[in-house]
């Protein structure tokens, strides 16, 4: 009865969020099946007090099986592969109902052997292309759903010079081409959410809506206190353009993008074959909301507090490596280049730090990474580990204090987040996430030129 009510109950919710969530992080599926059989376990266990139908034994047993088991989940999910990771529960759920149904263990040794062997053989393909055919579909929908007017407005050839055009300053200074949210009917604006959901995370959706909708409150601010920007700016949750470039296919090549104030983010596929969605631009204004009924939120708090957190970590030494100036620059050095080498001085380096603070620097990492619909950031971090963990460096200017003006940078061979809170004393937060050979699928285009000239 333990085993058909725990591991059955278990195996129901991973299936339902499996199928319910197919980009819900590793980390995320493993935690949320944990919480909800912590109190159905309890309730079950007080049941067995009332009844006097406990044993210590069965119990000692549970025990001594469950807490090692849940405290090596919780820390395989928040560094494995989550592809992997689902490969393995669905091993794990396949042995688990053979043996509750009474199979000989010698045939479900064999079938876990031939569902390892499948998993191995089909599940890396799968991933990488689960987020392109969702991406392709969600277009192809919401392109059909546009009037020739609007279709006209959102396409763009691949080849467009506007698909590297780019910006995260507000419209009235950098003018864009699109159609915006504000345009679209109802229908159409559920359309292109379910694009702007195939290539983020839920809570990179939930980042980026968030800042779009902070633009009423600081429209609101500006407005109360009438400065030329209010006069000058126009601050619109609607006024974010959508633009897909070439024909979708889960087999060919095209791009598309969402952008406007403070949020600015670019897919590419190739050939089927899906970048790593960068740049990837996150902004908020204010960074801290200190008024009004959204007093306190903070958009972006896990981008400050992971760098913060670390920089708080370091020993005097390490510090010393890691804090470049004193004084912060005024704005990411990147800005919107389109062509970014590595910055110099790199700060401390992974290899300075002890394995706490090595796991803080991965969690900056992460801050940005998990922003991604989950094959994205499965790539992402792929390609970081196959450079180099070790090579990865933190730097840091300005002061430390929360509410002081603050930068930070995380570098590797492959990629670099910059953040900086320097703007409106301190409170208006710019991020970004580049990738050094691969912003707008450069590096897939000159594959795929290479293979194309054979």
């Amino acid at each position: 009865m333990v085993g058909v009510t725990s591991v059955g109950a278990g195996s129901i919710i991973i299936v339902t969020l499996l199928l319910l969530y197919p980009t819900l992080k590793a980390s995320s599926l493993v935690g949320t099946d944990l919480t909800q059989a912590i109190p159905l376990v309890a309730a079950a266990a007080v049941g067995h007090l009332l009844f006097g139908s406990f044993s210590l034994v069965i119990a000692g047993s549970l025990l001594l099986g469950a807490i090692p088991g849940a405290w090596l989940g919780a820390h395989i999910s928040s560094r494995a592969p989550g592809g992997l990771i689902r490969r393995v529960l669905a091993v794990l759920l396949l042995a688990s109902g053979l043996k509750l149904i009474g199979v000989p263990s010698g045939w479900v040794l064999a079938a876990v052997a031939a569902a390892v062997i499948v998993a191995c053989a089909v599940g890396s393909v799968m991933s990488a292309e689960r987020s392109s055919s969702a991406m392709a579909s969600a277009a192809t929908k919401f392109l059909a759903s546009l009037t020739p007017e609007q279709r006209q407005q959102a396409s763009f050839a691949f080849e467009s010079d506007e698909r590297l055009h780019w910006h995260f300053i507000p419209t009235e200074t950098f003018p864009r081409k699109g159609l915006t949210v504000k345009e679209m009917t109802e229908p159409q604006r559920k359309l292109a959410h379910d694009l702007l959901k195939a290539g983020l995370s839920q809570r990179g959706y939930l980042t980026a809506t968030s800042i779009m909708e902070l633009e009423t409150t600081l429209g609101a601010l500006e407005a109360a206190g009438l400065s030329a920007e209010a006069r000058r700016m126009v601050r619109d949750p609607e006024r974010y353009f959508f633009s897909v470039f070439g024909t979708p296919s889960a087999k060919g090549t095209w791009a598309w993008r969402v952008e406007g104030h403070h949020v600015s983010l670019h897919f590419t596929v190739v050939n089927g074959v899906l970048d790593t969605g960068a740049p990837t631009f996150f902004g908020s204004n204010p960074a801290e909301v200190k008024q009004g009924p959204r007093a306190g939120l903070r958009i972006l708090s896990v981008q400050e507090d992971t760098g913060r957190t670390l920089l708080m970590a370091l020993n005097a030494d390490q510090r010393k490596q890691a804090v470049i100036n004193a004084t912060a620059p005024g704005d990411i050095l990147t800005m919107n280049n389109l062509k970014i080498d590595p910055l110099t001085p790199g700060g401390v380096a992974a290899p300075a730090l002890d394995a706490k603070q090595r796991d803080l620097l991965m969690k900056v990492v992460d801050a940005y990474v998990g922003l991604m619909a989950s094959d994205i950031a499965e790539d992402r971090m792929a390609k970081l580990k196959a450079a180099g963990l070790d090579k990865i460096t933190f730097a840091w200017a300005g002061e430390p204090e929360r509410g002081k003006k603050h930068y930070y940078r995380v570098q590797g061979p492959t990629f670099l987040i910059e953040y900086d809170n320097t703007q409106n004393d301190a409170n208006h937060i710019h991020s970004v996430w580049r990738d050094f050979n691969g912003d707008f699928g450069q590096d897939l285009l000159r594959e795929h030129l290479k293979t194309a000239a054979h």
